[in-house]
């Protein structure tokens, strides 16, 4: 109507109403379609009419009626979905998380990006589902996911934190086992089992501080099975793992994390006692890890200290496993010790440590040969004057080599020389039977 003044509103607690005076909310006329009623109780239904009213004051019948329950508004957000785990599969990406448990759960929403720091975009709003198999993916291209749970008043979630998926054209190799994690000075040297699937293309190494979610820290697949990561901080813990990949960049779960912690070299002094030998002008060292280059006698001269004694300094690993033998004028080492490497083994300590040693050249251990309660012990050592076997118990009888004895807590017997065969010392001993017998090779002072 062209000579439309505006509207009037009218309210009531009860159903199917007549419009009055008493009953009419509005002041003044109302000139626009919208009207907000804010003198209302929430959870209290209110009906509604409305009137035209023109320029004379003429007024319109009452509209039909209508009715409204004011609420209070919902500002509470659901939880943040739990356990949300990704599954790479051929062709697609499984999503999965466990169920929220808020009465007015509208649903979860899941975003996507093709990196960790662009943009996300949700490319769906789920209701009763708990996993989602994502197959509008490009096969080879790493995604990023994270999913939100919504409520019915559009109260959204916090996020996930997000996962990584890839989907691929084979199934993936098996996660690399026997990861070993050998830490140093500013560095962590890393060591698996190689797998074997023959469209391996190689590895992925992934760094971890707790509690950060890991981060790969390759730029090019590793094509062999150990990787040195330089530049760390000593004293900071740090969790690797390792995944395997083909040539359809399939990827591996992780392998089992191992964790290690950088520390600054330690002084070792190595001091060896020489004066069970003779005839030589220079004693070196030789072993691995150890700079400039492993297993090199000429790199690392002993100095004598005097008394038949010398010693060398050198900056180790904490932690590292060294094997090592003295060599004697770059040529004569050490023989075998009973190691599984042959070598002297010690774990690096802590701190500046002195390794007392005695020249052990022209030596061997055999493991003794036990025949029911008889025991042949051998031991080679071309330059002793006299080796007795030493242990935990008393001589009874015997001369030459072959003895009875007795089992003794405090024994020790000094009594029981060995028999020289060449180069060989030998010792025959009858013992007593199911005894737990201890022993030494005594020679020299």
């Amino acid at each position: 109507e062209i000579d439309l003044a505006g509207y009037n509103i009218y309210k009531s607690t009860v159903p199917d109403f007549s419009i009055s005076l008493s009953n009419k909310i509005n002041a003044e006329t109302i000139t626009t379609t919208i009207y907000r009623d804010t003198n209302a109780t929430n959870g209290t239904r209110y009906y509604y009419k409305i009137t035209a009213v023109d320029k004379s004051g003429n007024q319109s019948l009452a509209s039909n009626e209508v009715y409204a329950t004011p609420q209070e508004i919902d500002t509470s957000a659901p939880a943040v979905p739990q356990n949300f785990t990704i599954t790479n599969g051929i062709l697609k990406i499984t999503l999965s998380w466990l169920k929220n448990y808020e009465t007015d759960l509208r649903g979860y929403n899941i975003y996507r990006s093709t990196n960790d720091t662009g943009s996300f975009t949700k490319i769906v709003t789920l209701t009763n589902n708990l996993s989602y198999n994502d197959v509008n993916l490009t096969v080879g291209i790493t995604y990023y996911y994270y999913i939100t749970a919504e409520d019915s008043a559009g109260n959204e979630s916090n996020r996930t934190e997000y996962k990584i998926g890839m989907a691929y054209n084979s199934p993936p190799p098996a996660a690399p086992s026997g990861l070993i994690a050998v830490a140093g000075d500013g560095y962590v040297q890393l060591n698996w089992t190689a797998n074997s699937e023959g469209d391996l293309a190689g590895y992925n190494v992934y760094m971890q501080i707790p509690p950060s979610l890991e981060t790969k820290i390759n730029t090019a697949l590793i094509t062999s099975n150990s990787y040195r990561v330089n530049n760390l901080q000593n004293g900071t813990s740090y969790t690797f793992y390792v995944t395997a990949v083909n040539t359809s960049n399939g990827e591996s779960n992780k392998s089992t994390g191992k964790t290690a912690t950088p520390a600054s070299k330690v002084a070792i002094t190595f001091r060896v006692n020489m004066n069970v030998t003779s005839g030589f002008n220079l004693v070196q060292i030789a072993g691995a890890p150890l700079a400039p280059n492993n297993w090199t006698p000429a790199d690392h001269p002993l100095t004598a200290e005097g008394n038949g004694y010398y010693t060398i300094t050198l900056n180790l690993d904490p932690g590292t496993q060294f094997q090592y033998k003295y060599v004697l004028d770059g040529t004569k080492w050490e023989y075998n010790f009973p190691t599984s490497s042959n070598n002297r083994e010690i774990t690096i300590p802590s701190s500046d440590t002195v390794i007392n040693d005695v020249w052990s050249g022209e030596i061997r251990l055999s493991s003794p040969v036990i025949d029911g309660n008889i025991v042949t012990f051998k031991y080679e050592n071309a330059q002793a004057a006299v080796v007795y076997v030493r242990g935990s118990w008393t001589k009874i009888s015997g001369t030459n080599g072959i003895y009875t004895a007795q089992y003794s807590a405090t024994g020790w017997d000094t009594t029981t020389p060995m028999v020289k065969v060449g180069n060989v010392w030998i010792a025959t001993i009858t013992f007593e039977p199911n005894r737990y017998y201890e022993y030494k090779y005594n020679y020299g002072s």
